[in-house]
C-alpha cells in the first residue's frame, strides 16, 4: 500500500514544481515594459543629440540631414533666401554636436531638384539645376542658386525637392518651400506707370485745340 501512494505523491510533487519553473520563466520573458523603455531611451537620446541653426542672412532655415563621422554626427542646414531676380538660392551649412557651425565640404558643385506651383493642384513639376555661386566674399559659406522656370516666375508659392546631394560621403535628401509674393510685388511695381501723367500728356493737345 505505501509503494503506490509514494509513488504518487512523488509525481505530484515533480508536476507542481515544474510547472511553477515554467511559469516562472514565462514571466520573465514577456516582461511588457523592458523593450518599451528601452526603445524610449534610444528616442530621447537622438532628441537630445539634434541640433538647430540660426538663419545669418535674412533666410529660413530647413534640416537637410545628419552624417556620421568619428567625431560624433554632423547636422546640415540650408538657408533659404527670398526669391531675388526670379532666382532661388541658398547658403548650405554643417553644425557638429558642440553647436559649432562650419562650412560643408561639398562633393559637387552642382546637383539637380524638381520645383512646382505648391498652390496648384493640377501643375507639374520642373526640373532645375542648383549651382554653386562664385563668390569672392569673407563668407565661407556656400551658395547655390538656380532661375526660376517660365511656367513659375508667376507663382506665388513654390515648392524645391531636392531628392539627391551628397553631403559627408553620404546622400541626403530634403525639400522646402520659398514665397514669391515678395518678388511680384516689387515686379509689378517697376513695371508700372503714373496713369494721371500719361493721360494728362494725351489729352493736352486736344485741349489746345479746342481752345
Amino acid at each position: 500500500m505505501q509503494s503506490p501512494i509514494f509513488h504518487l505523491l512523488q509525481c505530484f510533487f515533480s508536476g507542481l514544481v515544474l510547472t511553477l519553473f515554467i511559469t516562472g520563466c514565462g514571466n520573465t520573458k514577456s516582461d511588457p515594459n523592458h523593450e518599451t523603455s528601452h526603445s524610449h531611451e534610444h528616442d530621447h537620446d537622438h532628441d537630445h543629440d539634434h541640433q538647430h541653426s540660426e538663419p545669418r542672412f535674412g533666410g529660413q532655415m530647413v534640416e537637410v540631414g545628419h552624417t556620421h563621422n568619428p567625431d560624433g554626427l554632423l547636422f546640415y542646414f540650408a538657408e533659404v533666401l527670398p526669391v531675388k531676380d526670379n532666382r532661388i538660392s541658398f547658403y548650405l551649412s554643417v553644425v557638429d554636436e558642440a553647436g559649432n557651425s562650419s562650412s560643408p565640404t561639398i562633393a559637387s558643385t552642382e546637383f539637380m531638384a524638381y520645383v512646382s506651383d505648391d498652390e496648384s493642384e493640377t501643375t507639374v513639376s520642373r526640373e532645375i539645376k542648383f549651382q554653386l555661386r562664385e563668390d569672392n566674399s569673407d563668407n565661407p559659406m556656400p551658395l547655390f542658386e538656380t532661375q526660376i522656370p517660365t511656367n513659375f516666375v508667376n507663382s506665388r508659392l513654390l515648392s524645391v525637392v531636392v531628392p539627391k546631394l551628397t553631403l559627408g560621403g553620404e546622400r541626403l535628401n530634403f525639400t522646402f518651400e520659398v514665397s514669391n509674393k515678395e518678388s511680384l510685388q516689387t515686379d509689378h511695381a517697376n513695371d508700372s506707370s503714373d496713369p494721371g501723367t500719361d493721360t494728362k500728356d494725351e489729352n493736352q493737345p486736344l485741349e489746345k485745340e479746342e481752345k
